[in-house]
Parts: C-alpha cells; structure tokens; sequence
C-alpha cells in the first residue's frame, strides 16, 4: 500500500494519518450546531459558518452522526466522505469534507 503520508501539526512533532487518500480530504468547514431543535435543517452565518439544525439530543454521538448524515447530504456527499475533527464534544465543530465540494444550496 505504501507509505502513510505523515502531517506537521503546528508546533509539535510529526503524527501519521488514520487515512491512506489524505489529499482528498482537506478541506474544513466550521460548523455550529443546535441539537434537540424542533425543525431540522440548516443557514450560514454572516461568517460562513454552517448551522445546523439537529433534531438529535448530544448524547452518546446521536448529534455527532446527524450531524454527518446532514452535511452528506447538503454537499452531497457519501457519509463516509465526513468526518469531525475537532469539536466532538462541543456545539461548534471542525468538519473535513473532500476538497472542491460544494453545498447544494451556497451561501448568500
């Protein structure tokens, strides 16, 4: 298979990828999301963040997976194509899509 590609995280020492096709997944998206919401769906912020309307409570990842499943669908993609870097715990999250997509409905 060859070698993993290996990553500088900034200030610290080299860490290898859990992923063997890292160039496809490059770009982050920061998302902010508003679990147990009554109505499910999503807006852009004056920024550009996403926020993401979630039926699910944050318990036990429910919100995390939602969360997946619902920026799948808004750019597209396969559910295996996302994934939460930072912010697993948190209502504003790092999410890495692959580079080039586009939201089928953009911001503006």
């Amino acid at each position: 298979m060859g070698v993993m590609p290996e990553y500088r995280k900034q200030g610290s020492a080299h860490r290898k990828s859990r992923f063997h096709n890292c160039e496809l997944y490059d770009m982050i998206i920061r998302v902010r999301v508003k679990p147990r919401s009554k109505k499910t769906g999503f807006e852009w912020d004056a920024d550009g963040t996403l926020i993401l309307k979630i039926h699910e409570p944050p318990v036990d990842g429910k919100a995390n997976k939602a969360v997946i499943e619902q920026i799948a669908v808004i750019y597209g993609l396969a559910k295996s194509a996302v994934r939460i870097v930072g912010g697993e715990t948190a209502r504003t999250k790092r999410v890495e899509i692959p580079d080039g997509s586009a939201p089928l409905k953009p911001p503006g």
